[in-house]
């Protein structure tokens, strides 16, 4: 009490661990978002095409090589009798290595293509929401903090550190002492013929009466209003 503040600075500092926390999971939340973008916006490495490109390699290899067998187990079946279950099997491997050639040639395709334009406004749309959340958390966090509106003095602290606040009710007083007005009735005869520009002096506490010149304000009469 009775020190003086700058505008903006911190006057009370409330406990902020779970604000602090929940800004710190929605920055964290903000930085998968824009890196799920950045991803999805970002070309396929060389690696990625080059192993994208063998694995359709090996794909038609492998059919040719199953397209064959099963044309070898197809003419056997009708020339010599090969067996029904000799001829199953390489049919199923044919349908397989089909099967995995057009899933391998699908990749490919996926990794040269563009992103989607749904892909990109949904990737968009979640960062956003991202940095709204974060911008929420922040404010939440920032209110934590009591700040002085104005250049100030502590007139009066209602709240010891440690103890419950109640958030509707004042916490500290702050005064302008600039700007502060005093009225005073004084006796006509205990003034001076000129009043208006009359230098004095104002006790703010009883610490005035031992001398602390903290405890004093000084002033000047800006009106005089005569009581008949």
């Amino acid at each position: 009490v009775g020190g003086k503040v700058k505008a903006m600075a911190p006057v009370i500092q409330l406990a902020d661990r779970l604000a602090k926390s929940a800004e710190e999971q929605a920055a964290a939340a903000l930085a998968q978002a824009q890196a799920s973008l950045a991803a999805l916006k970002a070309p396929p490495r060389p690696d990625q095409l080059e192993i994208a490109k063998l694995t359709v390699d090996k794909s038609q290899a492998a059919l040719q090589f199953a397209q064959k067998n099963y044309d070898r187990m197809k003419l056997l079946s009708s020339e010599e009798g090969v067996s029904g279950k000799s001829l199953e099997q390489a049919t199923m491997d044919l349908s397989a290595a089909k099967t995995d050639l057009t899933v391998s040639q699908k990749q490919l395709a996926l990794l040269k293509a563009q992103p989607t334009p749904e892909d990109l406004r949904q990737e968009e749309a979640k960062v956003a929401q991202a940095t709204a959340a974060l911008a929420t958390a922040r404010a939440q966090r920032q209110m934590m903090t009591i700040s002085a509106p104005i250049d100030a003095t502590v007139t009066a602290l209602l709240v010891n550190p440690g103890e419950g606040v109640d958030t509707t009710k004042t916490l500290v007083q702050l005064v302008a002492m600039d700007r502060l007005t005093v009225n005073v009735d004084v006796p006509a005869e205990q003034l001076p013929a000129e009043v208006k520009g009359l230098k004095g002096q104002v006790m703010t506490s009883t610490k005035a009466i031992s001398g602390d010149e903290a405890a004093f304000v000084s002033g000047t009469v800006a009106v005089v209003s005569p009581q008949v």
